[in-house]
């Protein structure tokens, strides 16, 4: 494996050679910590593009990276999986530096350096890994989503959930959520560490329908970041005749973050049909 300090004098060396030998053994798909998903979110070009199913895979090239890559969700990414991914070199959130690479859609929706014009970091699906990351994100996004989902697949995907006095509960988990004709229509999830908005806001993104386009700010929630306002046409028509939209359009919901008055941090957050 080459360090990240080698890459640039060792791609100049071996301009001449055919590329790295393709690995052969599938790499293991990573648990990504929130608060470099969040770095990484905070890159983003559009307030509008978010990433669901976020995974990392190490580079079977080089050594001290890992690829991190996620499902983009927002307008126009909502018919298929469309993968972005970047070069890190640490899982840390604090240490990590982060770079876009060009295989996938972060070329064009991350402001983050290009890994190969910055550090030499050449990738490709097959010798880099990525149609591992691919994969691992795939079966992450399948597993997302929350809102509209009728109880069996809510089961499926985030755990096996008993009937409580207000709707429901994943056992033994921190979440609730509520339901009319046995599709969620609500969501209450209390963190049982506090997080910083960001990372709560990543946390919330796996629990919302691909299609989701975030409402454009107001001033208050420009200055706040409390509440986040989507629409769904996905939601929309899932819960249609089942959900009460107030005086919004139809797929309309909110995601309001509780911030603790001592520490600042957000220390539960629901999801909520209408605005607020």
């Amino acid at each position: 494996m080459m360090r990240l300090a080698q890459v640039i004098t060792l791609t100049i060396a071996l301009a001449g050679v055919h590329g790295p030998t393709p690995a052969t053994a599938k790499a293991e798909c990573l648990d990504v910590p929130l608060g470099l998903t969040a770095r990484i979110q905070d890159g983003m070009k559009y307030v509008d593009q978010w990433l669901q199913g976020v995974r990392a895979i190490e580079s079977p090239e080089y050594q001290d990276v890992w690829f991190v890559t996620g499902d983009v969700g927002g307008p126009d990414y909502h018919n298929h999986v469309d993968y972005a991914s970047w070069a890190v070199t640490s899982l840390d959130p604090d240490f990590a530096e982060i770079y876009r690479v060009d295989e996938g859609h972060a070329d064009y929706l991350s402001n983050y350096p290009d890994s190969e014009d910055t550090v030499g970091i050449t990738v490709s699906k097959l010798s880099s890994g990525l149609g591992d990351a691919f994969s691992c994100v795939r079966d992450a996004a399948e597993d997302a989503g929350g809102m509209g989902l009728d109880r069996k697949t809510w089961d499926e995907r985030h755990g096996a959930t008993k009937r409580t006095n207000d709707g429901f509960a994943t056992k033994g988990g921190p979440i609730r959520f509520h339901a009319e004709g046995e599709r969620v229509v609500g969501i209450d999830y209390a963190l049982k560490d506090h997080l910083s908005l960001g990372e709560a806001q990543v946390l919330s993104f796996d629990l919302l329908p691909a299609d989701s386009v975030r409402s454009e700010p107001s001033a208050e929630e420009m200055a706040t970041d409390n509440p986040n306002v989507y629409t769904s046409e996905w939601l929309g028509e899932r819960l249609e005749g089942k959900a009460d939209w107030g005086s919004a359009d139809d797929g309309t919901f909110t995601v309001s973050f509780d911030l603790d008055a001592v520490d600042g941090l957000v220390s539960s957050f629901s999801v909520a049909t209408g605005r607020p």
